[in-house]
């Protein structure tokens, strides 16, 4: 993790603020003490080899109306460019002030006017706020490991995964497009992406795919299925449960700055509820284990 703690870490570096008269901006200091300035949103333009695709046009109007009512928390960061600034960081913060046609943005001005260490720290930021999807965090890899000329190890490091995740994530990126088509606007959860791409040919991966919409595997058949084992049902309780879990993971955390006030306070109710029926489950499955050893 040390690579990562440079580039994020060294405020005083990535942080400074240009230089008196660079340009027309209004400082204000934030409560960590940083400097931010009031950009127009006009002079900032997205990084073109941002990793992050897709956005969500729902959650940027959610977003806007956030801030709109409370206010932009945190600034987002740029870099110099010729005619004004490039975003390293915040590009939803950016389309969300687009949306709401507010002319001004907080933003700090990063000092990093390498475009591929820019591009690193995108990298980063989105994939500590779980921004991208599985393919875009494979594309994403692969990409900085070209600009960086990174080995596996070397990335998994920087970005914080292990280099076995970051080797089936990469796997990702060899799926024909045949197969991608399909795979990339489906439901599936990644452990089952992973089962689809390590399968040695396209046929293969496509039958794979076509068994799991088709049958509804879940995650632990899905293992069996691209061993070419004979998949052995679930228990009922245990098949709900799989499945439940996995439309947790495939929620989008975005969705919930679309919820009201009210509603968010009653998703919270029933998620603590949630937590603690899945203890006291917990619980009773291991006294259940410790009573057989005895």
């Amino acid at each position: 993790m040390g690579k990562r703690a440079s580039i994020l870490d060294q405020k005083e570096s990535f942080f400074a603020p240009p230089a008196k008269g660079d340009h027309a901006v209004e400082g204000f200091i934030g409560s960590n003490a940083e400097q931010a300035y009031s950009l127009p949103v006009d002079r900032i333009q997205p990084d073109p080899s941002q990793p992050r695709k897709a956005f969500d046009e729902e959650a940027i109007a959610s977003l806007a109306a956030s801030i709109q009512e409370k206010g932009l928390l945190q600034p987002i960061t740029v870099r110099k460019a010729e005619d004004g600034f490039i975003i390293v960081a915040g590009e939803r913060r950016w389309r969300a002030h687009q949306h709401a046609q507010m002319t001004k943005i907080r933003a700090f001005i990063s000092n990093v006017a390498d475009a591929n260490e820019a591009f690193e720290i995108a990298l980063i930021e989105n994939l500590q706020r779980e921004d991208l999807t599985p393919f875009e965090e494979a594309a994403g890899i692969a990409e900085l490991m070209k600009r960086k000329h990174y080995k596996q190890k070397q990335a998994a490091q920087v970005i914080g995964r292990s280099t076995s995740q970051v080797s089936r994530l990469l796997k990702l990126n060899g799926l024909p497009p045949a197969v991608k088509e399909k795979v990339v606007t489906s439901q599936l959860s990644q452990d089952q992406l992973f089962r689809i791409a390590e399968q040695d040919t396209p046929e293969a991966m496509l039958k794979l795919y076509s068994k799991i919409v088709q049958t509804g595997l879940n995650v632990r058949e899905t293992r069996q299925a691209a061993k070419g084992e004979e998949t052995t049902p679930a228990h009922p309780l245990v098949l709900k449960i799989s499945r439940f879990e996995q439309f947790l993971a495939r929620t989008d955390p975005a969705e919930l700055g679309q919820l009201e006030s009210t509603e968010r306070q009653e998703l919270s109710g029933l998620l603590d509820r949630l937590a603690e029926r899945v203890k006291e489950i917990q619980q009773h499955l291991w006294s259940k284990r410790e009573s057989k050893k005895l």
